[in-house]
C-alpha cells in the first residue's frame, strides 16, 4: 500500500465582507422575514465566492436550502437579482 497522498491548492475564493453585510441587512428574498443569515448559492468549500453568489435567507429558508427544498436555479437568479442592488447601492454600473 502507498502512503503517497498529493494535494492540490485550493482556488483562492474572493471574500467581500462589505458585501456579507449588505446581504445581512436583507429581509428572506425568500419569506421576506428578518433576521437573514447570509447563504451561498455554490458552497465556500466548493469555491463560491462572496459577491454574486449569496442570498439573504432566514435560518428556516436557510435549511430549506440545505436540504435540497429551495431550487439552485432559483437561488442562482436571487443572487444575480442581489449583486445588481448591491451595485445600485454601491452607485456602480459594472460589476464587481
Amino acid at each position: 500500500m502507498c502512503d503517497l497522498v498529493q494535494s492540490f491548492p485550493k482556488e483562492k475564493r474572493e471574500q467581500n465582507p462589505e458585501y456579507l453585510d449588505f446581504i445581512r441587512r436583507q429581509p428572506c428574498c425568500n419569506c421576506y422575514q428578518f433576521p437573514a443569515v447570509p447563504h451561498h448559492v455554490e458552497t465556500r468549500g466548493a469555491g463560491g465566492n462572496d459577491t454574486g453568489n449569496v442570498i439573504p435567507l432566514c435560518v428556516f429558508c436557510h435549511n430549506l436550502a440545505h436540504t435540497g427544498h429551495i431550487a439552485k436555479n432559483w437561488q442562482r437568479t436571487e443572487a444575480a437579482r442581489y449583486q445588481e442592488k448591491y451595485n445600485a447601492w454601491k452607485g456602480c454600473s459594472n460589476e464587481i
